[in-house]
């Protein structure tokens, strides 16, 4: 409680001294002289920080500001790069395993050379060994490694499948190395001559249904950067491969309006600062009357610009000037007109302000 009447104390000493002549301050304690000093001391304190502040911002390098707004820029661009190149990477890990799955199901599904033929097999075999050893002495030799003893494995583990043989040659043969035409048969293959052979999948990925810069990942980014309701209201359409927010330009009656429309934007809409930044000149799609519209407004907008920069100035010092100096004559369209012919005057007169 006692901060909060701090609170109230200081912020009605402010008020005090624009309003002086309120009905609160007819009454204790706010019509003691003690209140009233403490009111005044307040403010010159209040002004004597806002200038130190001003004074300092300005004093700040450009060239430092504009390297740190680099810097971050630099750095939002790599994590937007590192982030859809894990998507690409998951993308492919998926489709090679979809791949993988679908020849395991192929492998599974064959049915199992039955015990009963076991005989025939063996006869099938010792004969094509015999094949073998005719067609290995005329064929061109090629080195081969030593076969893997598989007698200790279990019947289920890996049989034997010229699918995925196929599969694993095909995958797997680096395409530098020469491959002979055609390979000696073995008793495995020809022991299952009469099994269907499915077709095999590609082994080229297949594109994926992730797409960077796809529609919902260009919306996810624009509602974390500026909220998912604010980027809503403007019914942003997808034209060229990105979201193009639409805006139509607020009634503006008094000049800074067209300031506050700029700068921070009205009606829960984005400000025209910031779609100017992120969409250009684009989200006018080239209509007359919006182009025409910005034309005027922003003849105010770099009135402003160009007097903060001036030394000891900055938005409040401005608005200021302009509600004491043209308000009360100029409407905001009329004073628009007015900068057509008449801006060297504004900025002579701001020469002498205050």
């Amino acid at each position: 409680m006692l901060w909060f009447r701090r609170i109230l104390v200081q912020d009605l000493a402010v008020i005090f001294t624009q309003t002086p002549h309120a009905l609160i301050f007819k009454y204790a304690p706010f019509n003691s002289p003690s209140f009233r000093n403490f009111a005044a001391s307040s403010t010159a304190a209040i002004d004597a920080a806002e200038e130190t502040a001003r004074l300092a911002f300005q004093n700040l390098p450009q060239h430092l500001v504009a390297s740190l707004q680099g810097a971050l820029a630099t750095q939002n661009l790599a994590f937007e790069r590192e982030r859809q190149n894990y998507h690409n990477e998951m993308a492919s890990m998926r489709n090679e395993l979809g791949q993988m799955k679908t020849l395991l199901e192929l492998v599974a599904g064959k049915k199992r050379v039955k015990r009963a033929h076991g005989n025939l097999t063996e006869g099938l075999s010792d004969g094509v060994s015999e094949l073998a050893v005719t067609t290995s002495n005329s064929a061109p030799k090629h080195s081969t490694p030593p076969p893997f003893d598989t007698s200790d494995l279990p019947f289920d583990m890996f049989p034997p499948d010229p699918v995925l043989d196929a599969f694993i040659a095909a995958s797997f043969t680096h395409p530098n190395v020469p491959m002979p035409a055609t390979l000696p048969p073995t008793s495995t293959q020809l022991a299952v001559l009469h099994t269907p052979v499915f077709p095999l999948p590609s082994s080229t990925p297949q594109p994926s249904t992730y797409t960077p810069g796809s529609p919902e990942e260009r919306q996810q980014f624009y509602f974390q950067r500026y909220g998912a309701d604010r980027f809503r209201k403007h019914s942003p359409e997808w034209v060229d491969g990105n979201w193009l927010p639409r805006y139509k330009y607020s009634f503006a009656d008094g000049i800074w309006d067209y300031w506050v429309e700029w700068k921070e934007g009205v009606d829960g809409f984005i400000s025209i600062e910031e779609l100017t930044t992120t969409w250009g000149a684009k989200w006018r799609r080239n209509i007359p009357a919006p182009k025409n519209e910005n034309t005027r407004r922003m003849r105010v907008v770099n009135l402003i610009l160009e007097l903060c920069r001036k030394p000891r100035w900055n938005v409040s010092l401005v608005q200021r000037f302009i509600t004491d100096k043209y308000a009360r004559q100029f409407r905001a369209r009329a004073f628009s007109d007015y900068l057509k012919n008449n801006r060297d005057a504004v900025i002579t007169a701001a020469a002498n302000y205050p």
